[in-house]
């Protein structure tokens, strides 16, 4: 979290910060906004360059894609610095269509942060995916940023866009387009929920009977569901395999998201 420490201290007061906003379920590590200056996605990345030989494959194609290399075994991995491309590219043409006029792509700047590693090794492994006309102007709209930066707070390396008074095509109506998209749904929010049990609840999906049978009568908005959901993740989280059988597919789907929820917080509190 050395990167949000670093933004939530240093950002001026009319800088927001979006941590993973959703983006449509783009998800970017951060995206910041100011209404008359520009919006700014970071993508970060605490890879070890050390732990793994990272390079740059080109195929016959004339497609490179960035490999590493470890136990003399290659593999593909995720390339930030075509992720960053696709998340502003996303921003100009679908999530803020104000700017779609003049120059409005240069609002956008898309900043590749690499806690762990030294600036100029992340540089060489981002130059062979940056445009011939993009090379130029790369430290102002590609910016990088490694250790030795997010050390001593530089924050003006990883974030050139800082140096702007403002831009001529950003605006408060543009922020709004993105903000509506930033803001988190309601039913991933609540993904991160516990299920509300009351104690006879929990007590019926916490326990088993000498049997192993149960059935469970109620009227609708009782809690069945609940109890049902909180069992079956119980067992899964004993290793168990689970099967729920439905009527019709979106009780299905909905005991399935209740089943995720209470799973997910059960592992959270195990961590």
């Amino acid at each position: 979290m050395s990167v949000f420490a670093l933004l939530d201290a240093s950002l001026e007061p009319d800088w927001e910060i979006y941590l993973q906003p959703h983006l449509n379920g783009l998800r970017p590590d951060f995206v910041i906004l100011n209404p008359k200056v520009g919006i700014c996605v970071i993508e970060v990345k605490d890879w070890n360059l050390d732990a793994m030989h990272y390079h740059v494959k080109e195929h016959g194609s004339g497609l490179r894609e960035l490999y590493a290399t470890k136990d003399n075994r290659s593999f593909r991995v995720e390339n930030p610095f075509t992720k960053i491309k696709r998340y502003k590219d996303d921003i100009f043409n679908i999530y803020c269509p104000r700017l779609q006029h003049r120059f409005g792509y240069a609002a956008i700047v898309g900043s590749v942060v690499f806690p762990f590693a030294e600036r100029s090794r992340v540089l060489a492994l981002q130059a062979p995916f940056l445009k011939d006309e993009d090379r130029a102007k790369a430290k102002e709209y590609w910016p990088i940023a490694g250790q030795a930066e997010i050390t001593r707070s530089d924050l003006h390396t990883m974030l050139p866009i800082l140096d702007r008074d403002r831009h001529s095509l950003m605006s408060h109506c543009a922020a709004d387009d993105l903000r509506g998209w930033l803001v988190e749904p309601g039913f991933t929010k609540s993904q991160r929920e516990p299920l509300e049990l009351d104690r006879n609840q929990r007590s019926l999906a916490e326990s088993r009977t000498e049997s192993g049978f149960r059935r469970i009568k109620g009227p609708a908005g009782s809690g069945k569901s609940l109890v049902l959901a909180a069992r079956a993740a119980r067992l899964v989280d004993e290793g168990k395999s689970v099967l729920v059988v439905t009527f019709n597919m979106t009780l299905w789907h909905y005991l399935r998201d209740l089943v995720s929820r209470e799973f997910r917080i059960r592992a959270i509190l195990a961590a």
